[in-house]
């Protein structure tokens, strides 16, 4: 995670952390949809957190694999998410991935 114009320490990072964290089982579903996944792989989204919090604006899409349902449905779960508003009160951009490894 990488939060745009702010400090990258544990105490910034550990609030949008905890607001995604209870939405990993979800994340994992959504892996579940990967045709043929490879061992590793990853997914990772922009996300614009508003000034007043609420659901946040999701963009730029990375993902290292292929299927086109198993990557609109971890962006549609970080859709769903509901943030907190910045401690700053300012908009926030954040850069997030997540990671999957074949077992």
């Amino acid at each position: 995670m990488h939060i745009g114009g702010g400090p990258n320490d544990a105490a910034t990072k550990g609030p949008i952390r905890s607001v995604v964290q209870p939405h990993y089982d979800d994340f994992r579903r959504c892996y579940g949809k990967i045709d043929k996944p490879a061992r590793d792989v990853t997914f990772g989204v922009d996300i614009r957190i508003r000034r007043k919090g609420g659901v946040a604006r999701i963009s730029n899409r990375r993902c290292s694999f292929k299927g086109r349902d198993a990557a609109q449905c971890m962006q549609d779960v970080f859709k769903g998410i509901e943030f907190a508003s910045p401690p700053d009160g300012k908009p926030t951009n954040v850069s997030f991935s997540l990671g999957f490894r074949k077992l």
